[in-house]
């Protein structure tokens, strides 16, 4: 992990030099992170939706065929073939961005030149936002997300608006803790993947 921590380190140096601002190196390196993570992210979003429109389908194989969980396995995993669905290529591709965020993450936190730095209304990157504003944007778009990624079936489940409400609010807690500069990284990050899928949406329907 410490090669992340290093190559991000570097990355963050390079934009400061660029824009000479502490600040907007990170938003930079997050906007650079979630373009280079497009091709994955838009692979993931065609995957999950096509995964959506299954689940009437998967929901009535299960009734059907409750005594028989075996059967009901396989022909869910057909279901799911024939669908084009490939649970485990989502499962492989997000793990690849694990290890990304925790050398940004790292990176970030060992920054010592972000002590009493800056930026906008923040009075330093090294502390928490005072006004909460990023931690509040942060868990807007963790909000928004889950429920534009929510099935159509979901809304009706106790579960499911329970997690589109609590989520947002942990989000927002920890976040609130942070130092600014983390904060803002994840708050550029999850703005941008919320345009994207927004726009793929359209795009894929």
């Amino acid at each position: 992990m410490d090669i992340f921590k290093l190559f991000f380190v570097e990355c963050l140096s390079y934009f400061h030099l660029i824009f000479s601002d502490w600040g907007l190196a990170i938003i930079a390196i997050a906007l650079a992170i979630r373009i280079i993570l497009f091709p994955i992210q838009t692979f993931s979003f065609i995957q999950l939706r096509r995964l959506q429109n299954v689940q009437p389908e998967v929901d009535k194989l299960n009734v059907d065929l409750s005594d028989d969980p075996l059967s009901a396995f396989k022909e869910i995993r057909e279901l799911k073939k024939r669908k084009g669905i490939r649970t485990w290529a989502m499962l492989i591709l997000n793990l690849v961005q694990i290890p990304i965020f925790l050398g940004m993450y790292q990176a970030i936190s060992s920054a010592r030149n972000l002590t009493e730095v800056p930026f906008i209304w923040i009075s330093s990157l090294a502390t928490p936002d005072a006004f909460y504003v990023l931690p509040l944007l942060v868990a807007l778009t963790t909000y928004f997300q889950l429920r534009n990624n929510m099935p159509s079936s979901a809304p009706g489940k106790p579960h499911a608006a329970l997690l589109t409400k609590l989520l947002p609010a942990v989000n927002f807690v920890f976040m609130a803790a942070m130092p600014s500069a983390l904060v803002l990284y994840y708050a550029t990050s999850g703005v941008f993947q919320f345009v994207s899928e927004t726009a793929l949406r359209r795009v894929v329907g």
